[in-house]
Parts: C-alpha cells; structure tokens; sequence
C-alpha cells in the first residue's frame, strides 16, 4: 500500500477535448441530498476510511457550502439516474486570493475505465474556463494512478516545490512512491513534465 500522501499539479491553459461520456450517462450540477451519493461514491474509492456513510455525509455538509456546490459540484449520472462520478471546480483560498482548485474527483469502482472521469475533468476545466479562473491546481492521492495519470493527459504536471491552499508538496516523496506504480512511460512523463 502507498503511503497515504499526496502529489499537487497544476494545469496553465484549458485545452480539454469534449470528452464522451458512455451513452447512457450524464453530467448534471450537484442538488441538495446528492451529499449522500457523494458520499458512497467517495467511500467506494477508499477515501474517509474508518468513517460510515453519516459521518461522511456530515463532513460533506460542514465542509462545502450548498449554494457554491450548486455552482461547482459535478455529477456523473448513469441510464438510471444513480450518481457514479463527481468532482468539484473548487476554490482555494492562497493568500489574500482564492486559486482554481478541481477536487475530489471519484469515479466509483463498477465505472471506472469508462470515461466517466475523463468527463467529469473535461467539464470541470470548462467550468473554470468559462469563469476566467486558471491556473487550475489539483491535489491528488499517490495511490490514485489512474487519475495522475488522466490529468498529465489534459494538461496538468507535476509541481516540484510549487504549493497551493495550505497544503504541503512533498514531491520527492511522491516521486519515490510512483517510481515501479506507475507504468514506465508514465512516470517518465511525470518527472519529465515536473517544474
């Protein structure tokens, strides 16, 4: 198991493809009580371990204003309208400003491989392009390769030193984690493209 740290990236310039979603899919805006879709989806992915579903939810609730999440939550909904994806064109606060922030992207298990983060990235850059806010920074789990790997592919690399928000950059740590993960071609991109 990966230690439980994080890599921060940063996207200069919207440059997504329309991404296609499977045809029974969606992309809506989060609605109150989507919290508890949120949630599983979140927990499905591994994230909030040792947490239940209410104590995520709460978290959720707490955390994130409603009216900024109707705003800037995305969910990816499939043929039946049962949530399997989200993720949130955020803001940060750095300073005395707020920075670009795409957060909490998850793609529960059963949907994953099928496009549906890929989407949900592809919207969310578009949402941040259409509101004037790049750069765009993105904090993501070592252990998620799938989605380090889908943001090196719309344009984000890895930073060195750079930080955004409060959080640390322990790039090296990182890197050193992803060596022999990630496939070789792909962690030659993710030093190669690193500033």
């Amino acid at each position: 198991m990966p230690p439980d740290f994080h890599i921060l990236m940063r996207c200069d310039e919207v440059a997504c493809e329309r991404w296609t979603l499977p045809a029974d899919h969606r992309i809506r805006r989060y609605a109150p009580g989507d919290e508890a879709a949120w949630a599983r989806i979140e927990r499905a992915v591994g994230a909030f371990p040792g947490r239940v579903q209410a104590q995520v939810e709460a978290y959720l609730l707490d955390r994130y204003d409603p009216d900024a999440l109707a705003r800037r939550c995305l969910l990816a909904v499939d043929g039946v309208g049962r949530a399997v994806g989200v993720c949130t064109a955020w803001r940060e606060p750095q300073g005395l400003r707020d920075v670009a922030s795409l957060h909490g992207l998850a793609v529960e298990p059963a949907s994953q491989g099928r496009g549906v983060g890929r989407a949900l990235v592809d919207e969310a850059m578009r949402l941040f392009e259409g509101l004037g806010e790049t750069p765009v920074y993105a904090r993501v789990p070592v252990k998620s390769l799938r989605a380090i790997a889908l943001l090196m592919d719309v344009g984000f690399y890895p930073l060195k030193t750079e930080t955004f928000g409060d959080h640390e950059n322990p790039f090296d740590l990182a890197a050193g984690a992803l060596r022999g993960r990630l496939d070789a071609r792909t962690y030659e991109r993710f030093m190669d493209t690193a500033r």
